[in-house]
């Protein structure tokens, strides 16, 4: 295996498999053989310069992915986090929902192209205090998600995905005392 090829593989097992066209300029291939290796089927185009190799297991979640780099700035530094309902599934061990992916940025984040389909955007300055990673993503704590928890968001939850744990009580009581919310109802009609 040639020097490049070793870093890239190091680059994406830290990456959950993806890269962007910028890091592989950046271990030495040029921009010329991108499209080479994308019409050999060597590597998959994802998005926008954002590639995964053709024979690197795919990710359990590869619309977080997809969504987080999205928001990466010209130097290839992501710029938004896993927040609200997204940040709570990761955290209460549930698969996040695909067609609502919560990401919070900074306020002056500015993008010419549109979002992936179900990013739902939040703009905010986090206090680093707010921000950890979990299973590789850069994500708010479970504590400020929980502040910043929807109502009807735990009745989704466990509608959408019945066969997955819902979030425990704890979560439910926490967010219902914190919005001057009873829960409960909202979990047993999403369980009918």
């Amino acid at each position: 295996m040639r020097d490049r090829e070793r870093k890239l593989c190091e680059l994406i097992r830290r990456q959950h498999g993806f890269f962007t066209a910028r890091q592989a300029i950046e271990l030495g291939y040029s921009d010329s053989i991108h499209t080479y290796h994308v019409k050999c089927g060597n590597w998959l185009r994802v998005a926008r310069a954002l590639y995964r190799l053709r024979n690197w297991p795919e990710p359990e979640w590869p619309y977080l992915d997809i969504a987080l780099w999205w928001t990466a700035d010209r130097r290839g530094t992501i710029k938004g986090v896993l927040s609200h309902e997204t940040a709570l599934a990761l955290w209460e061990g549930i698969r996040p929902d695909p067609e609502r992916i919560h990401l919070t940025v900074p306020p002056g984040f500015r993008r010419n192209s549109r979002p992936p389909a179900g990013v739902v955007l939040h703009k905010e300055r986090l206090p680093q205090s707010a921000v950890t990673q979990l299973q590789g993503y850069p994500l708010v704590t479970r504590e400020f998600a929980k502040s910043r928890h929807q109502p009807e968001a735990a009745g989704q939850v466990v509608r959408k995905h019945p066969e997955e744990s819902a979030p425990d009580w704890d979560t439910i009581w926490i967010v219902g005392r914190h919005r001057g919310t009873d829960y409960s109802a909202v979990i047993e009609a999403g369980m009918d």
